[in-house]
This record gives structure tokens, sequence and C-alpha cells, in this order.
């Protein structure tokens, strides 16, 4: 904290400095007031309290969305006084300090107006006080902005002055409320997601009313000979059905869990009755994370629309969601929802091929439709693999070829339903290590040109019936130590 107070401080100091002269440059290009309001002539910036940030004790500050008191503590901690218990951001905080350290004004106004009003201080924008550990004090408001909106009216308390200082200063730091100071980080930002082993996500689980089905995502060690040499974790679908991910897909969804942010807090300490009202008694979704050991649960609830303001002043509404995180108690936030990354359709997520097996990993795969049955032997691993199709050699590179197809079995979409009759095509795989068993794919033409494959009976999923009739096509082809076709 003393480091970087320290850095913010002086970066501070020049910034006000050099903005206050560009801005007087700007004003006052020939020495004129440049309106009606007789502005003083340019000068020197004028300074209207020159302290030290390790001067002050709190800062309290009063505007139009409440109150609150920053303190200062003697080991140079920033909090804000009764929300201890909150994630604060640091950043804001050191910025509401530095610049009650340091005000400069560019000008004076009036020094003795008849109605401050005209400025806007009979109803101050902000009114803030400054505590100094020696016992002192200074006070000052903000009024309405200069006309050009580049300054705002300025009065320190005990003074009849009427300044200008820059619109900054209460637009960015004085204008700030409770709920601005609050961190919108729902999931932490150093949360590492992927290492040279593959990912140290756990797993990502949603569900909710917004959600069809229940969607999981589990890490697990990739059951094939590549991958298990080096360890790599990659992520499998394991809710609504197991099934391959698309890495794509999966590496973009992977890649926004650090610093997951929300827009802005929208209440601190929710009662009961907010906290049904804003949904989440029905959450639309919740998502479970676990981050190499380390849990977050999101909850979504209701949309609801919050009044925006353009540059002009124009007004427009943005409709959000309530949003909470169980690493930030006791505030809801409020996050824009039109591209919820979390809102996750598993057919999007699917690889496009429904089976991942590789060759050195299986001896026997048996072929079986309803008038032919093929019996395929695979003995040795690579250069020396040799392969047996009903007792007869076949060449190695057009085996090869063939299990590429073998294995492409298409996965555009998840089929909820059982499929009927029984299966046109059905492959088993038995794999050399014994413990992972083996793989039963069954194959089933639709009446709309489509495939349903089914693997082990659980999972099932609609592919394009080209693929099946140009298997079969292909395995006669390798039946006869034939060269095979890739494509379908």
């Amino acid at each position: 904290m003393d480091k970087k107070l320290r850095n913010l401080i002086v970066g501070g100091v020049v910034l006000l400095t050099l903005t206050a002269a560009l801005v007087i440059l700007y004003l006052f290009p020939d020495g004129s007031n440049g309106d009606s309001d007789s502005l003083s002539d340019p000068q020197d910036l004028i300074i209207l309290i020159d302290k030290s940030i390790y001067d002050i004790k709190q800062v309290e500050i009063f505007n139009q969305d409440g109150n609150y008191t920053v303190i200062r503590d003697e080991n140079e901690h920033l909090s804000v006084e009764g929300y201890g218990d909150l994630p604060l951001d640091e950043e804001i905080l050191v910025s509401i300090v530095t610049s009650s350290s340091i005000v400069a004004a560019s000008a004076i106004v009036e020094e003795e107006p008849e109605d401050i009003g005209r400025y806007g201080f009979d109803q101050p924008l902000s009114k803030v006080t400054v505590r100094f550990s020696d016992g002192s004090s200074a006070g000052f408001s903000f009024g309405i902005k200069h006309p050009t909106g580049v300054n705002s009216y300025f009065m320190m308390d005990g003074s009849d002055e009427v300044y200008l200082v820059e619109a900054w200063l209460y637009d960015e730091i004085f204008s700030k409320s409770i709920h601005d100071l609050i961190q919108k980080t729902l999931i932490p930002s150093d949360w590492e997601v992927e290492t040279e082993n593959g990912y140290v996500v756990d797993y990502i689980s949603v569900s909710g009313r917004g959600m069809d089905r229940p969607v999981t995502f589990t890490k697990s060690i990739n059951r094939t000979s590549l991958e298990s040499e080096t360890g790599a974790a990659v992520l499998y679908m394991t809710k609504p059905v197991e099934a391959l991910l698309n890495p794509i897909e999966v590496g973009r969804l992977v890649e926004i869990i650090p610093g997951y942010w929300a827009d802005f807090a929208a209440v601190i300490r929710p009662t009961a009755a907010q906290t049904a009202e804003f949904g989440f008694d029905d959450p639309l979704y919740v998502v479970e994370l676990s981050v190499d050991g380390k849990e977050v649960t999101l909850t979504f609830g209701n949309q609801f629309k919050k009044e925006m303001r353009n540059e002009d002043g124009s007004v427009y509404n943005v409709s959000f969601n309530y949003v909470k995180s169980s690493l930030v108690d006791d505030v809801v936030f409020g996050i824009y929802m039109e591209d919820m990354i979390f809102n996750i359709n598993p057919d999007r997520y699917l690889n496009i091929h429904a089976l991942m097996i590789f060759i050195d990993d299986v001896y026997e795969i048996e072929y079986k439709t309803s008038d032919k049955t093929l019996l395929m032997e695979l003995s040795g691993k690579g250069e020396d693999l040799t392969v047996r199709i009903n007792q007869k050699t076949i060449e190695t590179r057009r085996f090869r070829d063939y299990f590429g197809l073998l294995i492409s079995a298409p996965s555009r979409k998840i089929y909820y339903d059982t499929p009927r009759g029984t299966p046109d095509l059905t492959i088993t795989y038995k794999y050399r290590n014994t413990e992972w068993g083996s793989e039963v794919i069954n194959f089933y033409r639709t009446d709309n040109m489509e495939v349903i494959t089914e693997i082990n009976g659980k999972a099932r999923f609609i592919g394009a019936s080209g693929y099946l009739e140009q298997l079969i096509k292909q395995t006669e082809l390798i039946e006869q130590n034939m060269d095979v076709t890739m494509g379908f």
C-alpha cells in the first residue's frame, strides 16, 4: 500500500498541475475572460489546499447519492467507515485522498457574490470536509459546471470567493457514491486457469430457470496414450450428456473466468425481501466454478432497467441483470447480459466429432451390421502396427486412412430421445489398457436424412447421414485392402 500510495500521489499532483495550466491556456488564450461572469485575469494556479496525503486523517463526502467517510489509519491503510467488511476499490480511495490533499483553482469568478445560487451553491453537488492529523480541517463545495463544461464552480468553507476548478475533480472523484467504491470483480483476476499441462479449471456447472438443462464441464486427464504421457488436462462435458468439447469454444469460455466483473454495485446489504424481489430465490442462472481447488458461485437474478445519460445529457435506459458472487458478501451487482457467456448452449460446445480414440490405444474393432460382421485385429504400435480384418492382412497405410473416417462420427447437436428399432451399425472398440474397458458405438438412420450416434448407450448425437453411407462404402473397400476416401 505504501509504495502504491506514494506513486499515485506524485502522479496525481503532476496531473493536477499540468491539467490546470492547460485549462487556463484554453480558456484565456488572449488574456480575456471569455464570458459575462467577469473572471479574473489568468495568473498562476490558486492553491487552496496544500497538504501531504500523510497529513490527512479522513475525508467526509456528502453528495447527491449520500455520504461516507474515507479513513486513513496509522499504517496508511485506506478504508470507508462502516464498510470495512466489503471489498473496496483501492485506486478510487487513493484518488479521493490525493485530490483532497492538494486543491488548486484556475481563477476567481467572483469574490463576494450576492447570489451564490447562480453558481449552484444553494444546493451543492458535493460537500467535502477534510480532517488532518493535527486536528485542523478544511471544507469545500462543488457547484454547477461552468458553461464551457471544462470547469466547475467551487467554494471553500469560510470564504466568500467562487473559484473555477477542473470539472473532472467532481466528475471523476467527488461525485462517487459508496456504490462506486465497491470492487466490481466477481472472480479474482489472479486465478490462473491454464498451465502448460492443460486446464486447472476443475469444473464449470450452469443451472437455473434460464437453462433448458443443467450443463457441467469437468476436468479430466484425457484417456489416450498421446495425452496420458504428458498428463495434459482437458475439459469434458458430463451433463446433460458425456461428450467431447470444442477446444476453441471452451478456450473462449475459460479465458473470461479470471477477473470476470460486473458493471456496477446495485445494492449493498440487501434485505431478504430484496433478495426475493431480485430473483435470487429462483435464479435465472447459477454458475458454479472451481479453479485449482478455489471455488466460486455466481447467481444471476432478474432483469432490470437502469437510466443512463449521454454526454449531451439525454437519458436512455439499459437492461441489466442482478448478480451475486459467493466471494463478495452483502453486495448485489448489476451486469450487462446481452452476451452473457455463461448462458451455455451445450450444442455450441460440442466437438465436431463424437469420438476421441487413438489407433495405438485399441487392439480390436468389431464392425457389425444386419448382414455383416468384421473383426479388425491390431497389434504393434506406430511403425510396427499390423492389421488384419477377418484374418486377412491389410496394408497399414490404408487402414490408418480408414481409421480416421471410422472415428469421425459427427455430433452436430445432442439427441435427447431414445433411438427406435435396432442400430444400422454397431462398432465396438476394445482398448489395450484393460482399465479403460471398451466403447460401443451404435448408429441409427433417421427419417430426416440424419444419423444418430449413440455412445455406450448414453450420449447420443445427431449428424449428417452422409457419414454413415460413406463409412459403409469405404468399409467395403478396406475389407478388400483397397485405398479409401476420407471425405463425406
